[in-house]
């Protein structure tokens, strides 16, 4: 996959009301959690970026190779009520043939389980939370569908180069360590 075309998801305040501040995190989340099925569906087909920078994230950037692509997650997100009711689906664009702007990666930061701070002396968990909130990590609020859990699904962000090779997104639309690319910082 090559970042070709993109499109913005944008959240809307407070559940669609344009009168009150702020975005509900839980709605950024149950969005997302619909374009994570049609990623996982579409392995390595798109890839995710959240362009509005630090924290809680209000806009969700979905990256494809083609057009027909974008229009198939478009087609598969206009049933869902969720997405209708919490987000706006913005019109699909192109990245400049002769982008010379910034690229960032965006890669999944790994928070462990509290089970993980079991060994006495060894608060790992509590060392990444406090880094991912001292840092300002961006973050999603998601539910898993096979655990019935939730949890905050934080990303990394770091500087990136254009890529040489066809990135290849893990089920999140995130570059991996093992697989790294970056995306366009293209304004929102």
């Amino acid at each position: 996959m090559n970042p070709r075309v993109y499109v913005d998801l944008r959240i809307l305040p407070s559940g669609g009301d344009a009168r009150a501040p702020g975005v509900d995190p839980r709605a950024t989340g149950l969005v997302f959690g619909i374009v994570h099925r049609h990623l996982r569906a579409h392995p390595g087909r798109f890839a995710l970026a959240l362009p509005e920078g630090r924290g809680f994230m209000a806009v969700l950037r979905v990256f494809a190779e083609t057009r027909e692509e974008l229009d198939a997650l478009a087609e598969a997100l206009q049933d869902s009520p969720l997405v209708r009711d919490y987000a706006v689906v913005g019109y699909p664009k192109r990245v400049p043939e002769d982008f010379d702007g910034p690229w960032l990666q965006y890669r999944r930061y790994r928070i462990p389980t509290r089970r993980a701070d079991r060994k006495e002396g060894a608060p790992c968990r509590q060392r990444r939370i406090e880094f991912a909130e001292a840092q300002g990590l961006p973050y999603l609020l998601v539910h898993s569908a096979s655990t019935e859990q939730s949890f905050g699904l934080r990303v990394c962000v770091l500087d990136g180069t254009p890529n040489a090779l066809p990135c290849e997104p893990d089920g999140y639309g995130l570059a991996r360590s093992s697989a790294p690319f970056s995306l366009p910082a293209l304004p929102a």
